[in-house]
């Protein structure tokens, strides 16, 4: 349990958080009520205490000194000694192996030693055999490697947090809590490593932002110019692709060099002038466009890049616009440079210039396209910049997935999937409005029923996420939807079924969720609560 790290708050509105440290601490007004077991379930301490759920699950390992010889099998440890810590839940499983090994000899350290001082005394030798977990084994091994494991002991042992009998309400928001924190934890996934790499993970990475250029959600679906070429490379290679969206433009090159990512697809032009340009590089262009500058329809006319003189430009720092507008003051036009948040898209300082809160952006001739078609208060009089070329960034360490991007744009670059993915985002004017009207441009909406699904996800123990996830497979979120079989509305419940939940108008968005939702719970409840959160997760869906 040392190497797993909770930090549990429990206030008036039973709200959680929870850190990367590595043990847990439990807050004042819970020293009293949890307990700090070392955390495996026994059936001596189920006899005292109320166990949460699992929320981890370890091998329990004999392990000595690295200079001890292998062991074959359990009889090796005939007429050896095992001591394991004081305090410890490993007792019941020694006696286990006792009762099968002669002259086995099992006991308990005399005082409560750390995990360190009694990984000392093993790797000297004081301690012939001792006993931890595997999770403690994989902390003491990143920084000490004089302890080996001979044996497993016992494997998959639950590790619980525990609470008295008499605290009901406790353990029912831990395990709350413990829910929804093992549903939405993610592996570190940082890794900087080249395409032989992303093939052994089957995992291609693509760092970008939401854009109606680059990558978005429509009615449930992504897509997206750059989603849809960097899929076809997934696809091409039977990779999975996985997207990475960073928080500000500034930020997708701290991403790729950290290792979050494998390559950025996000409309950025080539220029030598960018951060961090020792350590990326450009794909081959695999578009080209016109930076223009963007005026609202009633400002005074710019006929010529000279008449900026005098107005005020707002663009980000990280855009390559940024670069290339400081060259043309060099050349004498004297207008007023601002510097926008790099939170804001450059779809954000358009809408600005529509509702005249500043005097001018820049932005490429992609995005106008599709700005156009639903802002009439724009245009876009003058071009900065002609024929900008477009590239992907790699790490520059990584030159074999580089390549393979290379190949793929000159394979494909004006080719017939090539053309119709381009004209699907920038030339099709009907779609294009289609896409417009349904885009979600807010990040923190995956819906357009979030409000209704948040808080029943609250009130059934759901992460919203996964309801969100359910609600688009049975419906694509239509209200309306029917099956051949007669379910209906955007869980796609039977009639019978919602009648038995209390619910008798499915097509109404507030009642067809509300009935899945309460249906899967349901369903949940039906499996024992001792399944790891995962597996008891998986059969609810199947069996939904």
């Amino acid at each position: 349990m040392e190497n797993q790290s909770f930090v549990v708050a429990l206030e008036n509105d039973q709200s959680f958080s929870t850190s990367d440290a590595l043990t847990w601490v439990p807050t004042e007004a819970l020293k009293s009520r949890i307990s700090r077991y070392h955390g495996y379930i026994t059936s001596e301490r189920a006899k005292r205490v109320h166990f949460t759920q699992p929320f981890l699950y370890v091998d329990e390992l004999i392990v000595s000194s690295s200079k001890h010889k292998k062991i074959k099998d359990k009889n090796d440890f005939s007429g050896k000694s095992i001591t394991y810590q004081t305090g410890t839940s490993f007792e019941e499983n020694l006696i286990g192996l006792q009762a099968k090994v002669e002259q086995l000899s099992i006991k308990s350290t005399e005082l409560e030693l750390s995990h360190e001082a009694y990984i000392d005394k093993i790797s000297k030798g004081e301690f012939e055999f001792g006993v931890i977990d595997s999770n403690l084994l994989k902390s003491i091994n990143s920084y000490r490697n004089d302890i080996k494991t001979l044996y497993t002991l016992k494997k998959s042992q639950p590790i619980a947090w525990a609470v008295r009998k008499n605290n009901p309400f406790l353990l029912k928001s831990i395990n709350k809590f413990l829910l929804r924190y093992q549903l939405t934890m993610t592996k570190d996934a940082t890794y900087t490593g080249d395409w032989k790499q992303i093939r052994q993970k089957k995992v291609l990475r693509l760092i970008t932002r939401n854009s109606p250029e680059t990558y978005f959600m429509w009615r449930g679906e992504l897509m997206g110019f750059e989603y849809e070429l960097v899929k076809k490379i997934a696809q091409d290679n039977n990779l999975h692709l996985e997207v990475v969206v960073a928080p500000t433009h500034s930020e997708l090159t701290d991403y790729l060099l950290q290792g979050k990512g494998d390559l950025i697809a996000a409309g950025l032009s080539v220029t030598d002038e960018r951060q961090y340009f020792e350590e990326v590089e450009y794909s081959k262009p695999y578009s080209y466009v016109d930076e223009l500058i963007v005026s609202h329809k009633d400002s005074p006319t710019l006929s010529r890049l000279e008449d900026l003189a005098g107005r005020t430009i707002v663009v980000r720092k990280s855009s390559a616009f940024w670069e290339h507008l400081q060259q043309l003051r060099k050349q004498g036009v004297r207008f007023e440079l601002v510097a926008a948040d790099e939170s804001l898209t450059t779809e954000m300082l358009i809408e600005k210039v529509a509702i005249e809160e500043i005097d001018l952006t820049v932005a490429d001739s992609h995005l106008i396209s599709i700005e156009q078609n639903f802002r009439t208060k724009i245009i876009a009089p003058l071009t900065l910049k002609n024929e900008m070329p477009w590239g992907w960034l790699t790490r520059k360490n990584n030159p074999l997935l580089r390549e393979k991007n290379n190949q793929f744009i000159k394979k494909e670059y004006r080719g017939l999937f090539y053309n119709v993915t381009k004209s699907k985002f920038f030339k099709n004017k009907k779609r294009l409005k289609k896409y417009t009207a349904n885009r979600l441009t807010d990040l923190t909406k995956l819906s357009p029923y979030d409000h209704i699904s948040k808080p029943l996800s609250k009130q059934y123990y759901f992460d919203w996420r996964l309801i969100t996830a359910q609600m688009y497979q049975e419906s694509r979120f239509n209200p309306k939807a029917k099956s051949f079989a007669g379910a209906m509305g955007l869980m796609q419940v039977l009639p019978r079924t919602a009648d038995s939940l209390g619910f008798d108008k499915l097509t109404q968005p507030e009642q067809g969720l509300h009935a899945g939702v309460k249906y899967l719970h349901w369903v949940r409840e039906r499996f024992d609560a001792k399944l790891p959160v995962q597996e008891r997760l998986w059969m609810t869906l199947a069996a939904y």
